[in-house]
């Protein structure tokens, strides 16, 4: 595996552990690039904890004009974005 390929994996993984330490997940819940947040429990409050740990954790700001519905109607959307940031 190519050294960004890791990385980019390593993304995944870290931004899985986020969405499980936000939203109170189990490891029996499975995430995949296909997952509806809003179907694990993402609601509009925890919007703002979960962009606030993404942020922290991956050292970038997520501006307004980022932020859209369509941004957590999967977690491979989500995943793509953050990706994209760093």
């Amino acid at each position: 595996m190519l050294a960004k390929e890791m990385t980019q994996e390593r993304v995944g993984v870290q931004l899985r552990g986020i969405l499980r330490d936000v939203l109170n997940l189990d490891e029996s819940i499975t995430i995949s690039s296909e997952t509806n947040l809003f179907d694990i429990g993402l609601v509009s409050i925890n919007v703002v904890e979960l962009l606030s740990n993404i942020e922290e954790s991956f050292d970038f700001t997520v501006e307004i004009e980022d932020v859209s519905p369509e941004l957590f109607t999967s977690f491979g959307a989500l995943d793509d974005f953050v990706k994209g940031k760093i």
